[in-house]
């Protein structure tokens, strides 16, 4: 996301909880960017789900469909939503 200075960001997933972090973004893939800095190899990134994150909250990431680039695609899951669905199962 860009937010309104025009500096790059993203959600990163770490202990469960939501950071937000500033991306220096490189070229263009299809539709994805290449980041060039800000994140290191493994991290886990919020790929859905981003209008109800906000920073610090505790969630549950689930691995999104492989897309054309390879790694893991973590989608992150509110805990208390995903408390209710195990709940209402």
């Amino acid at each position: 996301m860009v937010d309104v200075q025009g500096t790059f960001k993203v959600y990163v997933v770490k202990d469960n909880k939501v950071e937000v972090r500033d991306v220096v973004p490189g070229p263009r893939t299809g539709s994805d960017w290449v980041i060039t800095k800000g994140l290191e190899a493994g991290e886990q990134v919020v790929v859905e789900g981003v209008q109800k994150i906000r920073d610090g909250i505790t969630v549950v990431a689930k691995a999104a469909p492989p897309q054309d680039a390879p790694g893991i695609y973590p989608t992150p899951t509110p805990a208390s939503d995903a408390a209710q669905a195990r709940s209402a199962s």
